[in-house]
């Protein structure tokens, strides 16, 4: 998070506002999911969550901004 310039509150807005774009249902150790929410001048913010359903918590894997090399747009992954 601190490396990529990326606050609590944009992951927090993304996660309850932002777009599931990617889910696998199927994920091991957790269900996971990838969210996407324009945060910062309207650049996207991506936040990957998995979720133990067990002791009912969302864990954040990883948070990050929009990069084309990755992302042919907001919504498609590069292959």
């Amino acid at each position: 998070m601190g490396l990529r310039g990326i606050i609590r509150d944009d992951i927090l807005q993304t996660i309850l506002h932002g777009v599931i774009i990617e889910q696998n249902s199927n994920a091991y150790p957790h269900p996971k999911c990838l969210f996407m929410h324009p945060v910062l001048l309207g650049e996207p913010l991506y936040v990957a969550c998995g979720y133990n359903m067990v002791k009912e918590r969302a864990i954040i894997i990883t948070v990050h901004w929009f990069d084309p090399d990755k992302w042919i747009d907001w919504y498609t992954r590069r292959r």
